[in-house]
């Protein structure tokens, strides 16, 4: 029994690495096999390669079959080559379009109209947290009598100002959630809300944090999260109360663009 299942998740794996490798050859990337569980067959990565002018972009597909299916693409690049990226929104969307064609992997769960309106409700919340946060920070600031209150000077602070304000909207609030390294790097989620999936990650700027500074941070972040089982979307909030980012919708484009629909960007 357990032979068979190896088996099957064998020949799913194959098949999924095939749809990548013919969308890739179509559209101009090299790809090729980096490594596969060739015991149980319960992972696979896929590395893939395009030269753009003077800039060689790669990205990798990561593929798993352990319980159900799982593939995450991740751009491995620095902050330059993340605004000549090569194609690789377009790549990663039609890989993932045609993945999803496989028989086996066609049939979804029903969205009901119940679980669209709490998402929607969810996304709601968000913004308007995150669009008020330093409408918060001024007001905390404003005791009666000049009495002592929480100055946010720094990037914990920031933390622990919206970590109140997420435990007063959600049950199940994780603070310094640990995930999965990426490029060499480990990291630590700032917050999780588990039964949302949805990730939280804070950027104070600064003189010594500005656009490149933070971009290259996010884009890290991002890859490192993509990988987390239990992370659907990604909050990012930069608070910039001095100006430090000079080009705050670029910033913004620039990491969506990498990160896709389930990255949402917000400064102050």
């Amino acid at each position: 029994m357990k032979q068979h299942e190896t088996t099957l998740r064998q020949e799913k794996i194959k098949e999924v690495e095939e749809v990548i490798f013919s969308v890739c050859k179509g559209k101009g990337w090299e790809a090729s096999v980096s490594s596969q569980d060739e015991e149980n067959w319960k992972y696979a990565t896929i590395s893939v390669s395009k030269l753009t002018g003077s800039t060689r972009v790669n990205g990798t597909f990561e593929i798993t079959l352990h319980g159900s299916f799982r593939m995450v693409p991740a751009l491995v690049m620095d902050f330059n080559s993340m605004l000549n990226n090569g194609g690789w929104e377009e790549l990663s969307r039609e890989v993932k379009f045609q993945v999803m064609k496989i028989p086996w992997l066609k049939t979804k769960a029903p969205v009901t109209k119940e679980t669209q309106t709490e998402k929607v409700n969810m996304a709601c919340i968000f913004e308007d947290v995150l669009k008020r946060f330093h409408k918060v920070v001024i007001q905390v600031a404003r005791r009666h009598d000049g009495r002592q209150s929480l100055s946010v000077k720094d990037e914990y602070d920031v933390q622990d100002l919206l970590h109140a304000l997420l435990k007063a909207l959600f049950d199940d609030v994780r603070a310094e959630e640990v995930v999965p390294s990426y490029a060499g790097a480990s990291a630590r989620m700032d917050f999780l809300l588990k039964e949302e999936q949805i990730g939280v990650e804070i950027k104070m700027a600064s003189a010594k944090l500005r656009d490149r500074e933070v971009g290259e941070q996010l884009l890290i972040d991002i890859g490192c999260y993509q990988a987390h089982q239990n992370c659907k979307t990604l909050i990012c909030l930069v608070y910039d109360p001095g100006s430090h980012i000079r080009n705050a919708p670029g910033l913004r484009n620039d990491l969506s663009a990498y990160s896709g629909e389930n990255c949402h960007l917000f400064r102050k």
